[in-house]
């Protein structure tokens, strides 16, 4: 991972609010360069009100909109599906399913809310940094779920193994467990075990809801 990319991590894993995330956002776009990406921000899951940023003052000023609007998710329905169906599948390249939309490109969803409404931003790669692209999705969602979630009471805090916390930490990065066992040198198998492990002392339904769990708890 490039100096570029390991700072726009720490950002992300640094984040204490959904402001400091969406500047987090802001900045990885200025800083991988404008010009290689195009935005799509759908206000609803419908597909109804879509607009392109390829300016990069209009979508800063979007930015700032959404940034300094109130953030209330609870009373959105879109929210509530992404709780549910949408939070969603942790496939191959950190790629998510959200609510009804299946879209081409990486999500960044929900990252922003005005009222009672989810905006996911769709981004696609024009140029360069297509290996990155994913992983920045993924990262952000997982911190996105982290910081929406409610604060975990004492008895939720179980303790994993240095191997279960590396794993998670691995795939909270967007790695397969295929990429993750060539990574520490172990099987796929080895390491599917291990996630399951964590999943179980998570009493978590999913490698996904385990990352989030113990990112929220500070395990990870």
């Amino acid at each position: 991972m490039t100096t570029q990319w390991h700072e726009i991590y720490l950002g992300i894993e640094n984040a204490k609010t959904m402001s400091d995330l969406a500047d987090t956002a802001s900045r990885a776009v200025s800083r991988i360069g404008f010009s290689n990406w195009l935005f799509e921000v759908k206000s609803t899951c419908s597909g109804n009100d879509s607009e392109f940023f390829s300016d990069r003052g209009q979508y800063e000023s979007w930015i700032k909109y959404y940034k300094d609007a109130d953030f209330l998710p609870g009373g959105s329905p879109v929210y509530a599906a992404l709780r549910t169906k949408g939070l969603a599948e942790w496939s191959d390249g950190a790629r998510f399913v959200l609510t009804q939309c299946s879209w081409i490109g990486a999500d960044l969803p929900a990252l922003f809310s005005v009222g009672r409404e989810i905006t996911p931003v769709r981004v696609e790669e024009k140029a360069t940094n297509a290996p990155y692209i994913a992983w920045l999705a993924g990262a952000i969602h997982a911190k996105f779920i982290a910081l929406s979630a409610p604060t975990p009471k004492t008895g939720d805090v179980c303790s994993l193994t240095d191997r279960e916390r590396e794993l998670l930490r691995w795939t909270a990065l967007g790695k397969t467990a295929g990429e993750v066992a060539s990574i520490v040198g172990l099987t796929t198998r080895t390491v599917y075990f291990h996630l399951k492990n964590a999943m179980l002392k998570m009493n978590a339904t999913n490698t996904l809801q385990a990352v989030v769990k113990a990112m929220v708890l500070g395990l990870i």
